[in-house]
């Protein structure tokens, strides 16, 4: 997705997987720049939900704990930076 994402908007800051990302220097970042509206695109597998998979474990699916850590870092960004309007969509 992140290539699909920087080849339709070249201009795009992309910081990588969010599992990589330091808060702390998230937020110093943020700070010093002229932001004014961010987007946050993510892609959680979807092997515990799908209808093809006979296990369909859902949530307790050890694959789906990507949903959890999405939405824990809209909430952590949007505290970071309150002046940034956020947009988030998980795929």
């Amino acid at each position: 997705m992140r290539e699909v994402v920087e080849r339709a908007w070249p201009d795009v800051i992309s910081l990588g997987s969010f599992e990589e990302l330091d808060p702390r220097e998230l937020g110093d970042w943020l700070s010093k720049g002229s932001l004014r509206q961010g987007l946050i695109i993510g892609g959680a597998p979807c092997q515990g939900f799908t209808h093809l998979s006979i296990l369909r474990q859902g949530f307790d699916d050890p694959r789906s704990g990507g949903i959890g850590k999405f939405a824990e870092l809209v909430i952590q960004l949007a505290q970071l930076a309150p002046h940034i309007e956020w947009h988030a969509m998980l795929e």
